[in-house]
C-alpha cells in the first residue's frame, strides 16, 4: 500500500500532466508560481493543486517562532514531499491567511510594483540583461527570450533524452529546441508581467501557448516547470532588490535623523547573528529590523549565502540538480558593489534581504517525527491559547542565534585549519606580507583552499564564490548554508594577523623562508629540464652549479641565495632573456609542464617591500577534525582508481540492476588497493578498497568505513541527481554513447544487395598490436606522465600512467579503438598493464634527476673501450686542472660533448 507521502507525489504528477492540457490552466498556476517565485517547481506545483490562492507560505515552527504568529484551529496545510532523505516525507506549510497576530506579530512585506519605481526596474533591466525599451512589458518579454535561449544552450542534452512519449518525440532536434524556448519565454514573461501587476491575460491568447501543448509528461513538463521556476526566481529577486532600495532611499530622505545608522561598524566581522535595527544604505548586512516587516513570498532557492537572518529561515528542500548558482552580492558589500549572477548585480545583499521574515519557509530538515513532518492533524500542534502564551513568553526573552548561523570562533578555525594545502597558513602569511590588495589575495586563496574539511561541528566547501559552512556532516548543497566571499575571508584573516591570532610565531619567521624554498624548488625542476640546446646556450647560468650533489641539498642552497638582493637581480636578467627566448622555442626545455610566467610573478613578489606580523602563539587554536560527507562523495565520484572505471561504474549504475549486482560489480572493478590524496586532494589522506568495502583516511579525523551496501546506495544517488559526473564528463558520456547507437543503428539498417568477398575481420590479438604502438607513443609524450615517471613513485607513476592511456585512448579519435578500450575488458586491461609496463621504466631512467652515484658509475663505464680508460688515466695525471682537458675528453670519448 503507497504511502501518504507517495500518494501525494502521485497526486503531483498527476496535476502537471493536466496543467499543460489547458493554456488557462497553465496560466493558472503560472500566477500561483509568480507569487511564490522563490520555491522550487515541484513544491510550486504542490501549493497550486492544494492553494492556488496561497500568497506567503511558512511552516508551523516558523510562524510561531520567527514571525510570532498563530496558526488558527481547523486550518488545512498544505502538504510538500520532501525525498531529501532516505524516504519520502511530508511536511506542511500554511499560508499566511490561515495565521492570526499578536501585538508585537510581524507581517510579511510583499513588495509591490508601482508606477514610482518603473525608472528603477528598467534601468536595471537595461544594465542587467542589455535589453531597453519604453514600456516594461516588452523588456520583460526580451528577458525572457535572453534567459530562455541561454537555458536551453546549458541544459539541451537533458531534454532530449526525456521526450519519451510526449508529443516532443516528433520532432528533430532543431525543432524541441524551438518548441521549448517558445514555451518558456511566453511563460516566463506571463509569470513575470503576474507579479509585477501588468495584467498579461491583456496581452495573450490561446495561440500564444500553442507549445506548452507539446509538454504533456510529467518529465517533459517538469523540465520546463524547473525552467520557468528557476529564471523566474532570477529575475523576480532582482526586481524586488530594485524595489526594496528605492524604498529604502525614499524614506532615508524623509528621516534625515537616521543618517547615524548609515555608518560601518568600527570593527568588521563576519556574520554576526544578533539582531539590531535594519540597516540602511551602506551597514553591515546581517541585521535583523524590528519595527518594519518586509517579507517577500517564498522560500529562496539560490545556494549562494543568505544574510544572517536569513539563514533562520532556510529554504526548502530541492529534488532536482543543483540549482544555478545566483549570487547577489557578497556578505559584506557596500551599496552598489556587490556582484551578481547574470551580468552585474541590482544591489547588495544587505539591501536584498530584510531580516527573519524575508522568507515564510523553515527548514525541511530536522525531527521526521515531529513539526513540520507531522501528519496533518492540528491537534498535533498547540492550541491557539498554548501557541499565543508562547509568543506573547518569547517577547520578553532575547532573542537566540539561529541554528544556521556562526559563532566568529567557528568561522576563524576554518581559516585557520582548513583548506587542505600544505603549509598554508605560512602561505597565506607570505601574501599579506607582500602588502597584496583584497582582491589579490582573494585569488590566492581560492587556489589554496580547496575540497571540504570537518572542523567541530561545522562542515565546509570551498568553492567559487566562497566558502560554505554548515552545520552537521555536509554543506556542498545545502542551499541554507552560509557563504563567506573569499574577499570577506581575505579581510578577516588580515584582522586575525593583525590580532596575532592566525598563525603561530614559528610559522610567521618561517613564512618567508617557504616561499624561497618553494620558488627554488620550480626553479630546480625546470633547470634539470633544459635541453642540451639550452645548457650550451648558457641560459640560467647562475644555476650551474646545481648539478652536483642532489635535490634537497640544492634546493636548500638555492633558497638560501634567494634571499640574496644581488643574486636575485642576476637571475631576474638571465630568466627574463631564457623566457624571451622560450616562447619563441620551445625547445629549450624537454618537458612543458612547467610555468613560466608565474615563476617569474614569484621572482618579482621577492623584491616586494614587506611588513612584519607578530603573534605569541606558540601553536594556533584547534579543534577536532572529521571526515566531511561532501569529502566522501567527491572521492567516489573519482571512480575506481582504473582506467575507465567511472565511466563503467556510470554506465552499470545508470541501468536496471538490483543493489545485490550493483555491490557485486563494485567489488569486481575497485578489487584490492588505494590510493593517496583521495580527500580534497590532501596529502596525509588516503582511499583504501578490499572485500568489505571503502576505507577514508585523513590527518586528525576519525577512519570512515563503508561497506559495499552503503557505497552501492550512495552511489545510486548520486548518479540520481546528477553529481557522479562532471558536466564534462557527462558531455564525453553522451557523445560516446551517441556514437554507439549511431553505429548500433547503422549495422541494424545497412543492406547489401550484392554479396561481396568480406575482408577478413582483424582478430582481437591483431587490433591490440594495431594500436598499443599508437597509445604507447602517445603517454611517452603525456607531460604529466611523464612528469611522474621522473619526479614521483612507481605508485603515483602508474595513477597518472593510467589517466594518460585513457587520455590517449578518447583523444585518439579513433572510434574502434574508443570502441575497443571501453567494450573489451581483457583489451583495455592488457594495454594499461603492457604499455605502463614498457614506458614507466625507460622515462623513469631518462627523466629521473641524475644522482652522484649515476655520474659516478657512468664515468666507471666510460666508452668500455679499457685501452681509452688507460689513456685518460695516463693523460688525467698530467694534465687535469689545463683548460683543454674537457676537449680531450670529450674527443677521447667519441666526439660527444656530453658522457650521458
Amino acid at each position: 500500500m503507497p504511502t501518504k507521502a507517495e500518494l501525494y507525489a502521485q497526486m503531483a504528477d498527476k496535476v502537471a500532466t493536466q496543467l499543460t492540457g489547458s493554456w488557462q490552466e497553465w496560466a493558472g498556476f503560472l500566477t500561483t508560481a509568480s507569487r511564490l517565485y522563490k520555491y522550487p517547481f515541484h513544491e510550486q506545483l504542490m501549493i497550486y493543486a492544494q492553494r492556488p490562492d496561497a500568497t506567503a507560505c511558512a511552516e508551523y515552527d516558523l510562524w510561531n517562532e520567527k514571525m510570532g504568529r498563530y496558526v488558527r484551529r481547523g486550518s488545512k496545510g498544505i502538504a510538500l514531499v520532501d525525498d531529501s532523505g532516505d524516504r519520502p516525507r511530508l511536511r506542511y506549510v500554511f499560508d499566511i491567511s490561515d495565521t492570526g497576530t499578536r501585538e508585537h506579530s510581524r507581517t510579511p512585506w510583499l513588495w509591490q510594483l508601482e508606477e514610482r519605481h518603473l525608472d528603477s526596474v528598467q534601468a536595471m533591466l537595461e544594465r542587467t540583461y542589455d535589453v531597453s525599451g519604453e514600456d516594461l512589458a516588452g523588456q520583460l518579454t526580451e528577458v525572457a527570450g535572453k534567459l530562455a535561449e541561454e537555458y536551453w544552450t546549458e541544459h539541451q542534452q537533458d531534454l532530449f533524452y526525456i521526450v519519451d512519449g510526449s508529443f516532443l518525440e516528433e520532432y528533430d532536434e532543431y525543432n524541441i529546441g524551438v518548441q521549448f524556448k517558445a514555451a518558456a519565454t511566453v511563460s516566463i514573461t506571463y509569470a513575470l508581467m503576474s507579479r509585477c501587476g501588468l495584467e498579461p491575460e491583456r496581452y495573450f491568447d490561446h495561440e500564444d501557448f500553442m507549445a506548452i501543448f507539446d509538454f504533456n509528461t510529467p518529465s517533459t513538463i517538469g523540465a520546463l516547470g524547473t525552467a520557468v521556476s528557476q529564471i523566474n526566481q532570477q529575475v523576480l529577486r532582482q526586481i524586488g532588490v530594485t524595489v526594496r532600495n528605492a524604498e529604502r532611499e525614499a524614506n532615508q530622505e524623509r528621516s534625515k535623523q537616521d543618517e547615524q545608522s548609515h555608518d560601518l561598524h568600527p570593527e568588521r566581522r563576519l556574520s554576526d547573528s544578533r539582531p539590531e535595527a535594519e540597516p540602511a544604505a551602506g551597514e553591515i548586512p546581517g541585521q535583523v529590523r524590528q519595527d518594519e516587516e518586509n517579507l517577500p513570498e517564498g522560500t529562496p532557492s539560490h545556494p549562494l549565502q543568505p544574510d544572517v537572518a536569513e539563514r533562520e529561515a532556510v529554504s526548502a528542500p530541492h529534488r532536482d540538480r543543483r540549482d544555478r548558482p545566483e549570487q547577489t552580492g557578497t556578505d559584506d558589500a557596500p551599496a552598489g558593489e556587490g556582484s551578481g549572477s547574470h551580468r552585474g548585480t541590482e544591489s547588495q545583499r544587505s539591501h536584498e534581504v530584510g531580516g527573519p521574515d524575508e522568507h515564510l519557509q523553515s527548514p525541511g530538515r530536522g525531527d521526521p517525527d515531529g513539526g513540520a513532518y507531522q501528519q496533518l492533524t492540528l491537534n498535533l500542534f498547540l492550541s491557539e491559547a498554548e501557541q499565543i502564551q508562547s509568543i506573547d513568553e518569547a517577547e520578553n526573552v532575547a532573542h537566540t542565534s539561529s541554528a544556521f548561523s556562526f559563532a566568529q570562533n567557528d568561522i576563524d578555525h576554518v581559516l585557520r585549519l582548513g583548506g587542505n594545502t600544505d603549509r598554508q597558513r605560512e602561505r597565506v602569511v607570505v601574501a599579506f606580507e607582500k602588502q597584496k590588495t583584497t582582491a589579490e589575495i582573494a585569488e590566492i586563496l581560492k587556489t589554496l583552499y580547496h575540497g571540504g574539511n570537518g572542523l567541530g561541528s561545522v562542515s565546509a566547501w570551498y568553492a567559487e564564490d566562497g566558502i560554505h559552512l554548515s552545520h552537521g556532516k555536509s554543506v556542498r548543497y545545502d542551499r541554507s548554508a552560509q557563504v563567506i566571499s573569499w574577499e570577506s575571508a581575505a579581510e578577516r584573516i588580515g584582522e586575525l594577523l593583525e590580532s596575532g591570532q592566525f598563525a603561530s610565531n614559528v610559522e610567521l619567521a618561517e613564512a618567508a623562508g617557504y616561499e624561497r624554498s618553494l620558488l627554488a624548488e620550480k626553479l630546480w625542476h625546470l633547470y634539470h629540464d633544459f635541453s642540451d640546446k639550452a645548457r650550451d646556450s648558457g641560459y640560467l647560468s647562475c644555476l650551474s652549479c646545481i648539478q652536483r650533489t642532489g635535490f634537497p641539498e640544492e634546493t636548500a642552497w638555492l633558497a638560501e641565495q634567494l634571499s640574496d638582493p644581488a643574486f636575485r637581480q642576476t637571475l631576474k636578467e638571465e630568466y627574463a632573456a631564457f623566457w624571451t627566448t622560450y616562447q619563441q622555442d620551445r625547445d629549450l626545455l624537454r618537458f612543458h609542464y612547467h610555468r613560466p610566467r608565474e615563476i617569474w610573478e614569484n621572482l618579482k613578489d621577492l623584491d616586494l617591500p614587506r611588513r612584519t606580523f607578530s603573534s605569541d602563539l606558540s601553536q594556533v587554536p584547534t579543534v577536532q577534525h572529521f571526515i566531511t560527507e561532501d569529502e566522501i562523495d567527491a572521492a567516489m565520484t573519482g571512480g575506481s582508481s582504473f582506467a575507465g572505471g567511472k565511466g563503467r561504474i556510470y554506465a552499470f549504475f545508470m541501468e536496471n540492476h538490483t543493489d545485490k549486482e550493483k555491490v557485486r560489480f563494485l567489488k569486481d572493478e575497485y578489487g584490492i588497493g588505494g590510493r593517496s590524496h583521495a580527500l580534497s586532494g590532501a596529502t596525509h589522506s588516503g582511499e583504501d578498497h578490499d572485500g568489505k568495502g571503502l576505507h577514508y583516511k585523513k590527518q586528525d579525523c576519525p577512519d570512515v568505513h563503508l561497506n559495499w551496501e552503503k557505497v552501492a546506495k550512495r552511489i545510486t544517488s548520486l548518479v540520481q541527481k546528477g553529481r557522479y559526473l562532471t558536466e564534462q564528463e557527462q558531455a564525453q558520456y553522451d557523445k560516446i554513447q551517441a556514437e554507439k547507437d549511431l553505429a548500433e543503428e547503422d549495422a541494424i539498417h545497412a543492406q547489401q544487395p550484392e554479396i561481396e568477398e568480406e575482408t577478413p575481420k582483424p582478430t582481437l590479438r591483431e587490433q591490440f598490436e594495431q594500436y598499443k604502438p599508437v597509445v604507447t607513443a602517445a603517454i611517452s609524450e603525456d607531460v604529466a606522465y611523464r612528469n611522474a615517471c621522473g619526479h614521483s613513485d612507481r605508485e603515483n607513476a602508474v595513477i597518472e600512467g593510467n589517466a594518460a592511456v585513457r587520455r590517449a585512448v578518447l583523444g585518439s579519435k579513433d572510434m574502434e579503438l574508443i570502441r575497443l578500450y571501453s567494450d573489451v575488458p581483457e583489451f583495455r586491461q592488457r594495454l594499461h598493464r603492457e604499455v605502463i609496463d614498457e614506458t614507466y621504466p625507460k622515462l623513469h631512467e631518462l627523466l629521473r634527476p641524475l644522482s652522484q652515484e649515476d655520474i659516478d658509475r657512468a664515468l666507471c663505464v666510460w666508452n668500455g673501450n679499457i685501452e681509452s680508460k688507460h689513456a685518460v688515466v695516463r693523460y688525467m695525471k698530467d694534465h687535469a686542472r689545463e683548460k683543454d682537458t674537457a676537449a680531450w675528453l670529450a674527443q677521447e670519448y667519441g666526439g660527444s660533448n656530453s658522457p650521458f
